[in-house]
C-alpha cells in the first residue's frame, strides 16, 4: 500500500533532488534492507525444537552503480566489521535445541537481539522439521557501528576518536582517542566493551583517558537485566575521574573548578516470583570520595590558577561517604516494536506500561570520616499508546540529608515527556518537555542552554547558567518518498523554547524564555539502519546580546530509544 502523498514545498523539493543524486550510489532496493514480518504460521506452537539455523546478512554501503569505487569501499567496510558471529547471536537466545518452543520466549529473543547496537533487524521464524518437531530460523541484519568523532573546529582542544561497536563481528566495542590541548599538551584514551565476557551473559567495560582537561579510568562488570525471564541482575563499578567543571558567569565569563572523584559500588536486583512478576527488590553497597583541587581560568596556553571566589571556596569541600541501601520497584511492562520513531524505519522496541521504584541508602560511620548521611530516590518511567499515538515519560527525584536532622541537603529532580503522533511511517510529529533542577549540589553543577542533548538549539554560545532548566519543543518530520527506494532521507521543522532558573547555583542567572526555530536533514545509510547522519540548523528568535545568529550541528549515531 502506497503511503499518503507528502506535502510539497521548496525545501522538501530541494532536499529530495539532493537525495535522489545521493541514492544513485546507495544500496539496492529497500525491500532487501528489511526482513519480512513473522507470518502466523511461523510462530511457536508447543512442539520441540529439533535444530536452530542462523542466517546473518549485512547491507552493502554503496551500490553497484559506483563500481569500482563501491567494491573498494564495501570490501573495506566488510573487513572492518564482518557479519556478526553466530555464537554471539546464539548466546542471546532464550530458546535452545531440545526445548519446547514457547511463543513468548521467541518474541523476547527477537527483542533482546534487536536491542544490541550491532543488529538493526531480527526475525526468528518457526519452520516445519517433522510431524513432531520444528526448525528455528534466526535471521539478522547487521548494523554498521563504526564510530568517528572530531572536535576543535573553532580552536583548541582539538581531537579525534575512532572505533567500532563490533570488532571483527564479535560485538566487542573498541575506541581510540587522541587530542591536542592548549599549550601543546597531548592527550589519549581508549575504551573497550565486551557484551559477553568469557562467553557469559556478563558485560565488561574498561576505559582510560589522559587528556588536557580530563584524567579518568573505570572498570565495570555487570549482568544487565535483558528480559523478564531473567530473575537476577547485578552491576559493579570502580572509577576515578579528575575533570575541569566550568561555571559560567556573565561578568567573569567563566570560572573552572578542577575536581576529583573516586567511586566504588555494587548493586544487585532480584525479581520476586515467576517471569513477569511485578515486584523487584535490590541492594546496594557504595563508597565515594570527592575533593576540589584548584580553581582556574582556561586561557589559550592552558589553565591558570586564580583565587577561588567566595561562593566556590566554601561550596565544594572534601567529602567522603560509604553507604548501604535497599530498594524495591513495581513493574508492569510489555514491549511493542514500532518503526519510524527515533530512526527513520528501523524497528524500536517501545516499553509500554510503567516502572515505579524507590531506594534508600544510609551511611556507614565505620567506613568514612565525614558525618554520615542518608540518600533517598524515587522515580517512574512509562509509556502508553500504540504506533500511531505514543506518550512516554521518565521522572526521578533524589535527595539526601544528615542522619541526625532529616533536613533536605542535596536534592535533584529530572523529568522528560514526549508525545509522538504518526499518521503513517514517514510522518512524525513529536512534542517534548524536559526539565531538571538541583539544590545544594556537592559536585560543581550548573545547567545551561549550551548543552547539545538537553539545551536549546541556536544558543550554543550563551555564557550563563543556573540550577534549573526547562525546554519545550516540537518536531515535524517527513520522510521523502524516494522513487529509487535506495536510501532513507527525511527533513524536519524544529521549534524550541527554554529558560534557566538561577536557584542556588554559583553565578546562577534567571533568564527569560528564549526561543528558536530551525530545520534538520536526516540520512540513514544504508536504508533501514539505526545509525543516522543528522544535520541541524537553528536560528534564535530572541537571543541575548552578543551570541551568534545561527547554529549548525552535525552528528552521527543511533537515535532509537531517545525521545
Amino acid at each position: 500500500m502506497r503511503p499518503a502523498p507528502f506535502p510539497q514545498c521548496r525545501l522538501a523539493a530541494a532536499v529530495r533532488r539532493v537525495a535522489l543524486l545521493l541514492a544513485a550510489g546507495l544500496p539496492s532496493a529497500l525491500g532487501a534492507q528489511r526482513l519480512d514480518p513473522i507470518a502466523p504460521g511461523e510462530r511457536c506452537d508447543g512442539r520441540t525444537i529439533a535444530a536452530i539455523e542462523f542466517v546473518g546478512s549485512r547491507r552493502a554501503l554503496l551500490g553497484p552503480r559506483l563500481d569500482p569505487v563501491a567494491s573498494a569501499v564495501n570490501s573495506t567496510m566488510f573487513a572492518l566489521q564482518p557479519v556478526t558471529r553466530t555464537r554471539l547471536v546464539e548466546r542471546f537466545l532464550l530458546l535452545k535445541k531440545g526445548d519446547v518452543c514457547e511463543e513468548q520466549r521467541r518474541v523476547e529473543s527477537e527483542r533482546v537481539l534487536r536491542a544490541q547496537p550491532y543488529l538493526s533487524d531480527v526475525a526468528i521464524r518457526v519452520l516445519p522439521h517433522s510431524a513432531e518437531d520444528v526448525l528455528l530460523r534466526v535471521e539478522t541484519i547487521d548494523e554498521w557501528v563504526l564510530y568517528a568523532e572530531a572536535w576543535g573546529v573553532e580552536g583548541l582542544p582539538a581531537g579525534l576518536e575512532l572505533g567500532t561497536g563490533s570488532l571483527g563481528g564479535t560485538g566487542k566495542g573498541f575506541r581510540l582517542l587522541s587530542e591536542l590541548g592548549r599549550g601543546g599538551e597531548i592527550g589519549s584514551g581508549v575504551r573497550f566493551k565486551d557484551p559477553q565476557f568469557l562467553g557469559r551473559p556478563v558485560t565488561l567495560e574498561v576505559g582510560f583517558a589522559s587528556r588536557p582537561f580530563v584524567d579518568e579510568w573505570s572498570l565495570g562488570l555487570q549482568r544487565p537485566a535483558l528480559t523478564n525471564f531473567q530473575r537476577d541482575s547485578w552491576n559493579s563499578l570502580l572509577a576515578s575521574r579528575r575533570k575541569f567543571y566550568t561555571l559560567f558567569d556573565p561578568v567573569l565569563r567563566s570560572v573552572t573548578v578542577e575536581y576529583e572523584q573516586r567511586t566504588a559500588s555494587f548493586s544487585g536486583h532480584r525479581r520476586l516470583g515467576p517471569a513477569n512478576a511485578p515486584w523487584h527488590v535490590s541492594g546496594t553497597l557504595e563508597w565515594e570520595r570527592a575533593q576540589r583541587r584548584r580553581v582556574v581560568q582556561i586561557r589559550d596556553d592552558g589553565p591558570v590558577d586564580i583565587p577561588p571566589p567566595p561562593d566556590v571556596a566554601v561550596r565544594y569541600p572534601v567529602f567522603d561517604a560509604a553507604r548501604v541501601g535497599a530498594g524495591f520497584s513495581y513493574r508492569r511492562l510489555r514491549y511493542q516494536p514500532i518503526r519510524g520513531l527515533g530512526a527513520l524505519s528501523a524497528p524500536e522496541d517501545v516499553t509500554l506500561g510503567h516502572d515505579t521504584w524507590f531506594s534508600a541508602r544510609v551511611g556507614i560511620a565505620a567506613l568514612q570520616q565525614d558525618e554520615t548521611d542518608q540518600v533517598y530516590g524515587v522515580g517512574n518511567t512509562g509509556a502508553v499508546g500504540n504506533e500511531h499515538a505514543l506518550l512516554r515519560w521518565n521522572v526521578s527525584a533524589l535527595w539526601s540529608s544528615a542522619r541526625r536532622d532529616m533536613e533536605i541537603g542535596e536534592a535533584g529532580v529530572n523529568g522528560r515527556a514526549a508525545l509522538s503522533l504518526k499518521r503513517h511511517e514517514g510522518h512524525l510529529t513529536a512534542l517534548t518537555l524536559a526539565g531538571t533542577a538541583r539544590r545544594n549540589a556537592r559536585i560543581p553543577t550548573q545547567v545551561t542552554l549550551r548543552d547539545l542533548d538537553a539545551g536549546l538549539l541556536g544558543y550554543r554560545n550563551t555564557d550563563f547558567g543556573g540550577a534549573g532548566r526547562m525546554v519545550v519543543g516540537i518536531e515535524e518530520r517527513h520522510r521523502l518518498p524516494l522513487t529509487t527506494r535506495r536510501a532513507e532521507v527525511a527533513w524536519a521543522f524544529l521549534s524550541q523554547a527554554g529558560r534557566i532558573w538561577a536557584g542556588d547555583a554559583p553565578f546562577g542567572v534567571s533568564s527569560p524564555w528564549y526561543s528558536a526555530v530551525g530545520f534538520s536533514v536526516m540520512v540513514a545509510i544504508p536504508a533501514g539502519a539505526k545509525q543516522m547522519l543528522t544535520l541541524e540548523v537553528g536560528v534564535p528568535i530572541n537571543p541575548p546580546p552578543g551570541i551568534r545568529q545561527q547554529e549548525i550541528r552535525l552528528f552521527f549515531g543511533d537515535r532509537t530509544g531517545r525521545y
